[in-house]
Formats: structure tokens, C-alpha cells, sequence
């Protein structure tokens, strides 16, 4: 899974400015999200140190998925995984069910705060408790229904016996419903109950017209109860890429094709979370690590930055609104807390800058200013790290290549204005009738240094001379 890549540097001071365009995500007639072309790809130099990270632990990744700005800047299966096979969710299912959910009320099947007995009179213990009356939907959406401790113990399928609804009731309820949350597989199965039991079909029937087709989803599976109830706590499988269109989905806040397919509300309502009573120690090797104290919302986790869908074995889809980007991973490990270290240590502080340069806007360009030329744009832009560029660039000034002048004599033209200096690490690479020449300023090149003015604010950047 190693990736590395050398270039040779030029460090400088310099002003940069990178917009950002938010756009709602539209899919081709495939179905497909888009992709980025190949120099808009996220940088390799941030990829490949989150790559040798895992590998380094040697932790089993099957997947990863990055999007920025509603397009796919990096994608890669490893060993046998492929991108058209079904991978399991586990608990990423309880995040679909939340929007199965969403649709249901919308179209006034219940509310939030209706009370879960009404709808399942045939499954009710002959006494039924005080809690257990008042215990809501929205505390089935937010594991708050007053368990003490999980009762699936993490596989509904092994340890429930008979009918999953008769079990979920007759569980005990020490705490009132909403005041104490405890992760609870079953509770998020009720859910799926709940889309069948009120609008006569099973979960992913219910979410094909209304959340699949629209994003363009084919193939997702899920395992069934011998009653035919298809379990949203853990038994849904699907593609990589299904799980990046939800995360996209989310950061759009339920609108896809310029449409709003779910009402924005519920997804702010979704993803708003309420405080734990009882996180538990916050560790660093185990579940409960400093990204499971951050509270949870409609089967969304919160997280240190952004949310997040999250499943068994590092199953994740991140959304990071602030960053406008989604990063859906597949794995086979369970150091989970580990996994989203990795992920904010070397993916998240790139989202924040990269936004896939493009030739046609691009901040820097390039001029001889003894032959009074204009500046132009180079050929090419390519975002390889932190403040990291490739510049790719090959034109004639008067009919005189550039190359044919010091490459003393070349400004960097700043073309925004900015409150504060940037280190920009520049990779200069130019090219005169089809030669490559490459301008090499790395310390131990062992070349002076000279100072140039950025024109537009006047003040220095610091590059080299050859």
C-alpha cells in the first residue's frame, strides 16, 4: 500500500488564495458519482502517509473513498476487493434505516414522538411498565429507550431467541426512556420494524424509489429475520461507493440532482447530537476513545470534526461539512478509535486547503519581467501536499524561450491578496520544445538565494536563482 513520490523543491514564501466551490452532487447515466481528472487528484503525498500509517499497524483495509466538493478525488480497493462487490456495513445499516425513517414521516406515517407500543400491540408483554409506555421513537433513533446494556451483546442473530420484536419488549427499562443512552442493536432493528409494520414493506423496498434509485444505488442487500423483517442493525451489504452517495447525501442535507429528496430538516435534525450521561473512560485503544464522547444523533455519531455513519471491523462513512468533503472506508479491524486518529492526522488537514486546482483557475502564474511580459498561466497546476504544487509550464515570449533567460529573472506572481504568509513548497517543472528541465532549490543543491517582491503586496518572496 506504499505510495512515494520525490520532486525537486523550491521553498518560498508566497500568497495564495483557493476558492472553494460547493456544489450539489449530480451522477451520470451510470449511476456513478464523478471523478476528478488525474493532476485534480487528492495529493498523493497525504494519501500515502495515511496508507503507510495502516499498513505500518498492520491494520486490513479494503477500501477508501474520498470526496471533495461532490467529486471523487481518490479511490482504491486492495487485496481482493473489488469495486463492484458487496462489502457489509454492520452498523453503517442503522444510518439507512434513520433515512427510511425520514421519508416516513415526511409522508405522515408517524412522528418522532409517538410511542413505539402503539404500532406493535401483538408483540406488548401482559405487563406493561411505565417506561416502557413512554419510551418514543425518537428514542429508538438516539439509543436512549432506558436499557442498562446492549441486548443484541453486538449480534441480534446469536443471541435473540424467537421473535426480535417480543424480545426488544419484555427487555428490561431501569432508566426512563431519553435520559440515558446505551449503543442498543436492537433498538435500531425496531426501526426497520417500523418501515414495515406502517408502510407495508420491507426497509430497502420502502428506500428504492425514494433514496436508491435517485442516488443511482443498485444491489444493496440485507439480512432478514425469520419473520422477514430485514435487520438495519447490522444486516445490510453494499458498495463503497453507496456509502460515499449517503455521506454526500447527508453533507447536501438530503438534496441530490439540484432535488431535495429528503427534507433538509431531518437531516439537521439527524446529525444534531445530544450529549451522552454515560460515555464511558475515554481511551485510546478501545470503542470508547475521544471520538465516541462526542454524542449521537439519529444513528449518526458525532465526531471530533464532522459525523459519521460507523461499522463494526472499520466500517466508516465521515462527512466533514466545514472541509465539504466525505471519506467512506472499508476495513477488517477493530482498533476503531485508532482509525479515525489516522484519518484527522494525515487526511483531514489537506481536506481543509485541497480543492482539486484546475488550469483555468489557478492562483499562480509566471513572467519574465525584463522582456515586459505579461504574466501567464502555466500549463498546468497539481496539487501534490500541505501547500505543495507542481507547476507545469512550456509558452514563448516574443518568440524566446523562457528557458533561454536566468531562471533569476523568473517572478512568482501572486495573484490575491492575503493577511498572512503561506510556505509554499513550488515544484517548477519547464519544458522547451519537448525537453524538461527541472528547477532544482533544495538546500542541498547548495544555490544562492534571492529575493524577489510579490507585486501585489509588496512583499518578499524568498526563492532561488540557477
Amino acid at each position: 500500500m506504499k505510495l512515494n513520490l520525490i520532486f525537486p523543491v523550491i521553498t518560498c514564501q508566497f500568497f495564495i488564495a483557493l476558492s472553494m466551490s460547493i456544489q450539489a452532487q449530480t451522477t451520470g447515466e451510470s449511476g456513478s458519482l464523478p471523478r476528478v481528472t488525474l493532476n485534480e487528484r487528492f495529493p498523493v503525498a497525504a494519501i500515502g502517509a495515511f496508507l503507510d500509517a495502516m499498513q505500518e499497524r498492520n491494520m486490513e483495509l479494503h477500501s477508501i473513498m474520498i470526496l471533495k466538493n461532490g467529486k471523487v478525488v481518490y479511490e482504491r480497493w486492495f487485496d481482493d476487493n473489488k469495486p463492484d462487490d458487496n462489502h457489509p456495513f454492520y452498523s453503517v445499516s442503522k444510518t439507512w434505516a434513520a433515512m427510511a425513517v425520514g421519508f416516513a414521516i415526511a409522508e405522515g406515517k408517524f412522528t418522532v414522538d409517538d410511542k413505539i407500543i402503539t404500532f406493535f400491540p401483538e408483540d406488548l408483554p401482559a405487563d406493561i411498565s411505565e417506561y416502557l409506555a413512554e419510551m418514543r421513537i425518537k428514542d429508538l433513533l438516539t439509543m436512549r429507550v432506558g436499557h442498562e446494556d446492549n441486548p443484541t451483546k453486538g449480534d441480534a442473530s446469536r443471541y435473540i431467541p424467537g421473535r426480535w420484536e417480543n424480545y426488544f419488549f419484555a427487555y428490561p427499562i431501569p432508566y426512563k426512556p431519553g435520559t440515558h443512552f446505551t449503543y442498543n442493536g436492537l433498538a435500531s432493528y425496531m426501526l426497520s420494524a417500523l418501515i414495515q409494520k406502517t408502510t407495508g414493506e420491507k426497509l430497502l423496498d420502502y428506500l428504492k424509489p425514494r433514496l436508491f434509485e435517485p442516488l443511482g444505488i443498485e444491489g444493496i442487500q440485507c439480512f432478514e429475520t425469520a419473520e422477514g423483517v430485514h435487520d438495519s442493525n447490522a444486516g445490510m451489504s453494499g458498495k463503497t461507493e453507496d456509502m460515499a452517495k449517503l455521506g454526500q447525501f447527508l453533507l447536501q442535507k438530503g438534496k441530490w440532482n439540484d432535488k431535495q429528496i429528503l427534507p433538509q430538516a431531518w437531516i439537521e435534525e439527524a446529525t444534531t447530537t445530544i450529549p451522552y450521561t454515560n460515555p464511558g473512560p475515554a481511551t485510546a485503544d478501545t470503542a470508547h476513545g475521544p471520538d465516541w464522547q462526542q454524542g449521537y444523533g439519529y444513528q449518526i455519531w458525532k465526531n471530533r470534526y464532522g459525523f459519521s455513519a460507523r461499522g463494526n471491523l472499520g466500517q466508516y462513512i465521515v462527512v466533514l461539512p466545514e472541509q465539504n468533503a466525505v471519506i467512506a472506508i472499508t476495513a477488517h479491524d477493530m482498533r476503531f478509535q485508532e482509525h479515525l486518529d489516522l484519518v484527522w492526522e494525515h487526511l483531514l488537514p489537506t481536506l481543509k486547503y485541497y480543492n482539486s486546482v484546475s488550469t483555468n483557475s489557478n492562483p499562480i502564474s509566471l513572467v519574465v519581467p525584463e522582456d515586459g511580459g505579461t504574466p501567464r498561466n502555466p500549463d498546468k497546476i497539481e496539487v501534490i501536499g500541505l501547500n505543495e504544487f507542481k507547476i507545469h509550464a512550456s509558452y514563448e515570449e516574443g518568440g524566446v524561450s523562457i528557458l533561454r533567460h536566468p531562471v533569476s529573472r523568473m517572478n512568482l506572481v501572486c495573484s490575491n491578496s492575503s493577511d498572512q504568509d503561506v510556505k509554499v513548497i513550488l515544484h517548477i517543472e519547464l519544458s522547451d520544445s519537448g525537453k524538461r528541465t527541472d528547477f532544482d532549490n533544495r538546500p542541498e543543491a547548495g544555490m544562492p538565494e534571492r529575493d524577489y517582491i510579490c507585486p501585489e503586496s509588496g512583499k518578499k518572496v524568498e526563492t532561488g536563482e540557477r
